[in-house]
């Protein structure tokens, strides 16, 4: 499994929707962001039909405009949670891309060995705890969670006061949260988004 996280400014994440006038950030989008390349061959005939007028949706960086304009979303809950993460990827940082090793344990005995230390955050949240944005959630990928800045100020405390005694693979990726926490942590009001995208 695969986990994509951003570090991304709260405030203007959640000021976005229904604000218009973000032509800017759709063409960035559309120009720049990988997801439009994974996605918009989804969007075809297997999803909508021959009939291009039967489309509630056209491409990613449609949906991320009808987010952003605050348009009523009518299209299938999984392009819209692409679009919230191509929205995440523009207006924030790559933590954790897709491309980056994945974590050694699955996310229940991670989140296990975290709860046995102490810590008080959960992987699962991260991942699993919705979106912050009143998007469709999908049934299927991408699954999205996040961790609001005063719970990184929190992660950021106990990870401090961590002492390791399990396995090398726990300590591991307790580590490269922590790391995500530390970076995340040094810039005010930023929140960790997370995605699994396989």
């Amino acid at each position: 499994m695969s986990i994509e996280v951003f570090s991304v400014p709260l405030l203007d994440l959640l000021r976005l929707p229904g604000r218009g006038e973000h032509e800017d950030l759709i063409d960035f989008i559309r120009r720049e962001c990988w997801i439009t390349d994974l996605v918009d061959p989804l969007i075809d005939e297997e999803y909508f039909g021959a009939d291009d007028s039967e489309r509630e949706v056209a491409s990613l960086p449609d949906a991320v405009a009808q987010i952003i304009d605050g348009d009523e979303l009518d299209g299938p809950a999984f392009v819209y949670g692409h679009a919230y993460e191509a929205i995440c990827w523009a207006l924030g940082d790559t933590v954790r891309g897709p491309d980056d090793a994945p974590l050694n344990l699955p996310i229940q005995s991670l989140d296990g060995a975290l709860r046995d230390w102490g810590f008080p955050l959960r992987l699962e949240d991260l991942c699993y705890a919705g979106c912050p944005l009143a998007v469709p959630v999908p049934e299927d990928y991408p699954f999205m969670g996040w961790w609001s800045p005063e719970q990184i100020v929190l992660g950021v405390a106990a990870a401090g006061l961590l002492r390791f005694d399990g396995e090398e693979a726990e300590v591991a990726d307790v580590v490269r949260i922590r790391d995500w926490l530390v970076g995340a942590s040094a810039l005010a009001g930023h929140c960790l988004v997370g995605f699994v995208v396989n």
